[in-house]
C-alpha cells in the first residue's frame, strides 16, 4: 500500500514538471 502511495506521489510530481516546463524536462533526457 506505502509503495503505490510512493509512485502515485512520484507520478504526480513529474508530471507537474512536464507542464510547468516540457522543453527542459525532455533536455535532461
Amino acid at each position: 500500500m506505502g509503495l503505490i502511495g510512493v509512485t502515485v506521489f512520484v507520478m504526480a510530481e513529474r508530471i507537474k514538471e512536464i507542464r510547468s516546463g516540457e522543453e527542459d524536462d525532455l533536455d535532461n533526457y
